[in-house]
């Protein structure tokens, strides 16, 4: 089994590179945390409006992201302690 290769790893930042070794395909995933104020959930209530946020953004978009899921390409929004994570998916 081939190990990842780190790229770059800073405090902002880490990167990391790995074959995929079951297709011998190259893919892509990304994650990128945004850190806001404005989305930050601090109380239970907050939470659940954050998640609620993400599901609707998420839903927003099905429509006008159809045609690069069937593309094999694929993205997610979340929330997570401190902000969102957009999470992008598919073959580079």
């Amino acid at each position: 089994m081939v190990r990842p290769k780190i790229l770059f790893d800073n405090d902002r930042a880490f990167i990391v590179y790995h074959t995929d070794a079951w297709y011998g395909e190259p893919r892509v995933s990304v994650e990128a945390r945004l850190y806001s104020a404005a989305v930050m959930a601090t109380t239970a209530r907050e939470a659940v409006l954050a998640d609620i946020f993400t599901k609707l953004a998420v839903h927003a978009l099905e429509d006008k992201t159809y045609d690069a899921e069937l593309a094999k390409l694929s993205f997610g929004l979340s929330s997570r302690p401190g902000g969102l994570a957009l999470q992008l998916y598919g073959f580079s």
